[in-house]
């Protein structure tokens, strides 16, 4: 197995973590007014939580994406998040040392 560098943990870190966020841009469907009260966004462990019940969908099943915290109340899981970039982490890792 090969051994990586400090300088490409950090790169990966990085990398993972922007990954993480941009996950967060990923539709979430909705299939009823009560399920809009909390989306959950975020890949691969959901670490935000929306309350997007004042918005009006024309019909059902509907997707959101993340919107503004001022828009809808939201809530950030932080070990959540941090589980999400070290799984994203480890992949990416596991994947340096094997290519």
């Amino acid at each position: 197995m090969w051994k990586l560098s400090i300088r490409t943990h950090l790169v990966l870190l990085l990398l993972s973590t922007g990954l993480v966020v941009a996950s967060l841009w990923i539709p979430t469907t909705v299939h009823n007014r009560s399920d809009m009260e909390s989306i959950q966004l975020g890949y691969p462990i959901h670490f935000v939580l929306q309350d997007n019940s004042r918005f009006d969908p024309p019909s059902f099943p509907w997707q959101y994406r993340l919107v503004s915290p001022w828009e809808s109340p939201s809530e950030l899981k932080p070990l959540a998040f941090l589980g999400s970039v070290l799984i994203v982490l480890l992949l990416l890792e596991l994947a340096a040392t094997v290519l």
